[in-house]
């Protein structure tokens, strides 16, 4: 029975029902060439036992020219991959032109076989049927617009690879060919192209489904060898490998193709462009990606630009080859990338050197500086110097910078470069060898698998090395920068230390232990001292300055430790009795008389930062190095005088220079330091600073009144009233009752009659004996006169243990914040205090009188502020204070001279004469104490420490948790 077809209203589908073998006659014959392909969307509802689509030139059907979508009966026509199954709607591509061409087509076919007893089973749709011609394929071939002519496009290689039902499917545009399924295909170039060293093949890759290789070729004949470059893939060809594309990436390829595969004398060129999709799983038609934008094109490879003594030097990247050639792998090239001519980079193992266009001379101050960056980590990594390009023997002039192996004949430097790491490498290239060398070496060992490893090499300096100039005496040596290993087996990251430009200052980085050699050896005596400047930024475990007989650290200590945290196993180096310098602290000056150390002849001086955990920590500056022997004080016999306005280290030293440059005084020099050493008989600048720290705090003591007396109380009353108790604290104003007026009256008459003229003791009460902060503070929750007192700050909590002897508890703490109310605690206002590092400051030694106006006259008399938190003191050093958002701040400022006078006989003698002393707001005491810091009255790191105890607004929650976790506990 003739079943017909079913044509949709749209014209656009066609339905078989049943067993129908149907011929439709085009319109006019048509001719299929390479480039013809059907495209169609087919649907099965019921699936028999053939259903397929034919071209043919009649309707003697033989099946030669049908194409099988779907159907349970095996016969031996062209099958579709995948086939449809019962549900489905698949879309197919068939490059027909690759089964058969000709003319004369003029029928399309539909079939669906039902030979069963029951012929009207079977169900499926053909729709958006479609035949036409490839557009052919546009690649650039020395920049001009070249069309490759699908239709001529041939199976490549081994033919029996290629599996013709999957066409090269070319956009309309032209500039993209998909690929889908196994393909081993050809595409004649309409002239033969000359691969030369500088020809390049650029493209984009896109890779949707990868499957067991994706390559690009360019061959002289079909079957030609497989000059192809692999961008994908699960299998390993030994082929010419670029680095992988991954499933979803579109990557641009800008391939060296004349360094892969040039063309040899005598031949006429490459003749096609091929692509090679192989698969060969049962699933043949999986596999997914697309080129686009091909070009081929004759570059300039860019120069690698390095710095040889300030000077730029370009390389010529054309004259890289295989340096010791049975570890390279030619096809793995140093590049150098347009826009980036400081940078090489290196992919899979590499042995390659260039040429110097003249030759480096190293001597033992030349230093190596590069950043190296590992995006895949290697065997080796490594640069090198050679005198020839005569094959190494040896890697003894190779700098292994990174890697996975030890390699025991290269010099190794630490840190290493890591995977993922950018890492600077600073080298002391003449600690290794010297000589003169005409190529550099770049290398890249992996012989486990030769294309992994990826890594650059940047910012390439060749320099000298400034010398570093240290006073002896009087006389600047300018020690050569040749830096030599001390206590070698230590010193592991092969940092270098950094002389300045000026040669006055020498910066350490991680863990390092060099010395340099005097020029002139240098003899420690019992009146030799050692001078320097010391910043800290990152701290290591030590660092310390050595002099030293040898290269060899040990016994007799010869290292003294000027900063760093270690403070056991510190074996030979000298550190008590040392003031240390720590992190934030900036600059710290040191007058060291070395007598109490050691004595001797000195070849070298070193320099030790180490840091065993860690060797790429630490960050430390020695300058203004100076070694002298004391001299007799030109100053001791004299008589002299002098005034500041403040008596403070700094003033003092000043006005002991302008006594020495005095003529009449006689003294050679007018270095302070170097004159109070021998004034002094010091040992070292700790001590000089404290006796002139006690000359000037002595100018304050006979006119200064004690804080208790000047109450009329003694220091029990104080403390309690500290601590937020007394009656001062606890009776309220009411008429006929209490009046804080009456009972406190001395507070007004020693405000009156002393605070703006006279000193006033710090009181000896424990709320104030452990200011190490230099701030103090007062925090009320109550007011004598008012129901409500002003409320202008939040508490959020008091860790007990550091006010025991208020509180009379050995642990615990008080949450006054809960997280949900800004004012869970009550009101509070708190007011504070600070003052500067050096007790000569105003006020620093007037801080009784500032203590007296904010916690006696502004806070009780004034404002009527009385009573503390739960468990905390009302006033105290911040340290013992409970932690809150903020505070008021008062300063105390003084018109004020000291004169300091010094008889041989009556040594010296200070006095202070207070014209004023003024009180002023100076806003919040946080951002009070950043003046302190910003003035060098106090350091960064005990403002950061502040932050701890003044938190600030909006960040009780936050401090909370964070002590809540010192504890075990979450706050939530």
């Amino acid at each position: 029975m003739a079943r017909p077809l079913t044509v949709s209203a749209d014209g656009l589908a066609v339905t078989l029902e049943g067993n129908t073998h149907r011929a439709l006659e085009l319109p006019e014959s048509i001719e299929l060439t390479r480039a013809t392909q059907i495209d169609f969307d087919f649907t099965l509802e019921d699936m028999e036992e053939v259903q397929a689509i034919c071209l043919d030139k009649d309707r003697n059907m033989d099946g030669k020219n049908c194409f099988i979508a779907s159907g349970h009966q095996n016969i031996n026509w062209k099958k579709l991959s995948p086939q449809t199954a019962v549900g489905e709607t698949r879309h197919y591509k068939i490059p027909v032109g690759m089964y058969f061409t000709g003319t004369g087509y003029k029928y399309l076919i539909f079939m669906q076989d039902n030979d069963s007893s029951n012929r009207d089973t079977g169900k499926s749709t053909f729709a958006n049927v479609e035949i036409g011609e490839a557009p052919d394929l546009l690649v650039k071939v020395n920049g001009k617009d070249t069309f490759l002519p699908m239709r001529e496009q041939v199976a490549a290689f081994d033919s029996g690879q290629d599996s013709t039902a999957y066409p090269l499917a070319v956009s309309p545009d032209g500039l993209s060919v998909r690929l889908e399924g196994n393909i081993h295909r050809a595409v004649p170039l309409p002239a033969p192209v000359v691969i030369t060293r500088n020809t390049n093949l650029d493209f984009d890759f896109t890779l949707v489904e990868v499957k067991d290789i994706h390559s690009i070729c360019l061959i002289e004949t079909p079957s030609s060898n497989r000059n192809c470059v692999i961008l994908a893939g699960t299998q390993d060809w030994e082929r010419f490998n670029v680095d992988y594309t991954q499933v979803g990436e579109t990557r641009h390829y800008s391939v060296p193709v004349g360094l892969f595969f040039p063309t040899a004398a005598g031949s006429a060129g490459v003749q096609y462009l091929a692509f090679l999709h192989d698969n060969d799983t049962s699933q043949r038609w999986r596999g997914d990606s697309t080129y686009s934008n091909i070009a081929l094109s004759k570059v300039t490879r860019p120069a690698l630009t390095i710095k040889v003594n300030d000077v730029d030097v370009a390389i010529d990247m054309a004259t890289q080859w295989s340096h010791m050639a049975t570890q390279d792998t030619k096809v793995h090239l140093l590049e150098v990338l347009p826009g980036d001519d400081r940078s090489v980079h290196l992919s899979g193992n590499v042995h390659k050197s260039v040429d110097l266009p003249s030759p480096i001379v190293v001597t033992e101050a030349t230093e190596l500086d590069l950043d190296i960056t590992v995006d895949e980590i290697a065997e080796a990594h490594s640069i090198c110097l050679e005198d020839s390009k005569a094959q190494a023997q040896s890697h003894s002039r190779c700098i292994l910078l990174g890697g996975t192996q030890r390699l025991s004949s290269w010099i190794t430097i630490n840190p290493k470069a890591l995977e993922g790491e950018t890492t600077h490498a600073h080298i002391a290239i003449g600690m290794y060898y010297t000589g003169t060398f005409d190529q550099i070496v770049f290398m890249q060992d992996q012989d486990a698998n030769r294309d992994a490893g990826r890594s650059k090499f940047s910012n390439i300096e060749f320099r000298e090395r400034p010398s570093l100039n240290v006073n002896v005496n009087g006389i600047v040596q300018s020690l050569p920068n040749y830096q030599k290993l001390y206590n070698s087996d230590q010193d592991k990251n092969g940092d270098l230390m950094e002389v300045s430009d000026d040669g006055m200052s020498l910066t350490m980085y991680g863990n390092s232990q060099k010395a340099l050699a005097f020029n002139d050896p240098v003899m420690v005596t019992e009146d030799t001292v050692l001078s320097f400047r010391l910043q800290v930024d990152v701290a290591p475990e030590i660092t310390s300055l050595c002099l030293d007989e040898d290269l060899v650290r040990g016994e007799p200590a010869r290292c003294i430790m000027a900063g760093g945290f270690q403070r056991t196993g510190l074996g030979s180096i000298i550190y008590k009795g040392i003031e240390q310098t720590y992190v934030g602290e900036g600059e710290n000056l040191y007058h060291l008389r070395l007598r109490d150390f050691y004595e001797g002849e000195m070849n070298y001086i070193g320099f030790l930062q180490d840091n065993d955990a860690d060797e790429d920590v630490g960050l430390s500056t020695f300058s203004d190095i100076k070694i002298y022997d004391v001299q007799p004080s030109c100053l001791e016999d004299k008589s002299f005088s002098f005034s500041m306005t403040e008596c403070t280290l700094d003033a003092f030293l000043g006005e002991v220079e302008t006594v020495m440059g005095n003529p009449a005084n006689g003294c050679s020099n007018t270095d302070a330091w170097a004159e109070l050493m021998s004034f002094f008989d010091a040992s070292s600048d700790v001590e000089i600073e404290e006796r002139i720290g006690n000359i000037c705090s002595s100018a304050y003591v006979p006119s200064t009144l004690p804080f208790n007396q000047m109450l009329g109380e003694e220091d029990q009353f104080l403390g309690e009233f500290f601590d937020g108790g007394s009656s001062w604290n606890y009776e309220v104003d009411e008429a006929g009752g209490p009046d804080l007026s009456a009972d406190a009256a001395r507070i007004m008459t020693a405000s009156e009659q002393f605070d703006g003229k006279r000193g006033i003791s710090w009181p000896n009460v424990h709320n104030f004996k452990r200011c190490e902060l230099r701030a103090a503070m007062c925090c009320y929750v109550s007011n004598r006169a008012v129901a409500t007192p002003v409320d202008g700050s939040e508490a959020c909590y008091m860790d007990f243990k550091n006010a025991r002897e208020t509180n009379h508890v050995r642990d615990g703490y008080s949450i006054y914040y809960d997280g949900t109310s800004a004012r869970e605690e009550g009101p509070l206002s708190c007011s504070g205090f600070a003052w500067g590092d050096d007790a000569g400051y105003a006020d620093a030694a007037l801080r009784g009188n500032t203590l007296f106006h904010v916690a006696m006259k502004t806070g009780l008399l004034d404002g009527g502020d009385v009573e503390q938190l739960p468990g905390a003191p009302m006033c105290g050093c911040v340290e013992q204070m409970p932690v809150v958002t903020r505070a008021d701040c008062t300063k105390t400022v003084a018109v004020q001279t000291v004169k300091v006078t010094y008889d041989p006989v009556t040594r010296f003698f200070a006095e202070v004469d207070i014209t004023s002393i003024a009180h002023e707001d100076c806003g919040d005491l946080a951002t009070y104490y950043d003046e302190l810091v910003t003035d060098g009255k106090a350091l960064a790191r005990e403002k950061v420490l502040l932050e701890e105890h003044l938190v600030g607004e909006g960040q009780c929650g936050a401090a909370i948790a964070g002590f809540l976790g010192t504890k075990g506990f979450v706050f939530a």
